[in-house]
């Protein structure tokens, strides 16, 4: 036990919460790089610019975007349960 009576994390709770942290970090930052590409790539399908992107690439950025959004959502709900503890 710590001294404010939260038992103390073993290394592998802190390696498991230090993954979930980057995973999180890592969604995060995948979802604003893929919106980016998103936006010069729907810019390009309306004909607002000439980036050469092809009119399947939005294909390809949807599920990327989606995939950032799941591995954030995935490791907060993981995080929030590993803070909570086990139910008494």
């Amino acid at each position: 036990m710590t001294e404010n009576g939260q038992p103390q994390m073993t290394p592998m709770e802190r390696y498991s919460g230090l993954l979930l942290n980057w995973t999180c970090i890592f969604g995060v930052i995948l979802r604003v790089v893929i919106g980016f590409i998103g936006v010069f790539v729907l810019t390009d399908l309306f004909g607002l610019s000439h980036w050469g992107y092809p009119d399947y690439a939005i294909l390809m950025v949807a599920p990327l975007f989606v995939l950032g959004y799941c591995m954030s959502r995935f490791a907060r709900s993981n995080l929030v349960r590993q803070k909570k503890g086990p139910p008494i």
